[in-house]
């Protein structure tokens, strides 16, 4: 399991934020070790030019990943922790991309968080469905507020 007060940390400085992204994507590298009959996935950057706790958009993505068939991706948004807010802070959606654009995967999961014990285990829940490729319907029963 990913270390959710570890993860808060990310927006510190520079080395935690790229920790951070070093957890992200060790913990995907295990789950899709546990994923029979997967296509590769690889390290996918939609927004070029992030990683740094400076970046107006620092956190999105905090990781991003593609299957090398452009079936699926995946981006986690990590949003900076509000310590008023004590609630779980945490959204999923799929975007689908028309057939016509080759370059891009049919199907983006995102999973946007402040990253907190309830809010890291349902995203590793619904991450692991998602590249076991779980459909719509497992994906509203992991997070029932999941929009489409």
């Amino acid at each position: 399991m990913l270390d959710p007060e570890a993860l808060s940390q990310f927006l510190a400085d520079d080395e935690h934020y790229q920790a951070a992204e070093r957890m992200w994507w060790d913990w995907l590298v295990v789950q899709l070790r546990e994923v029979p009959g997967r296509p590769e996935w690889v390290s996918w950057n939609v927004v070029p030019g992030q990683g740094t706790v400076d970046d107006d958009e620092a956190g999105n993505p905090v990781l991003s990943a593609r299957a090398t068939d452009f079936s699926r991706a995946l981006r986690m948004i990590q949003h900076a922790p509000e310590p008023e807010n004590t609630d779980v802070v945490f959204a999923s959606w799929v975007t689908r991309c028309p057939p016509d654009f080759e370059e891009l995967p049919r199907e983006e999961l995102v999973v946007s968080l402040i990253a907190s014990a309830v809010a890291v285990e349902r995203a590793e829940r619904l991450v692991r469905a998602w590249l076991s490729g779980a459909d719509r319907d497992k994906l509203q029963e992991i997070n029932p507020d999941h929009e489409e």
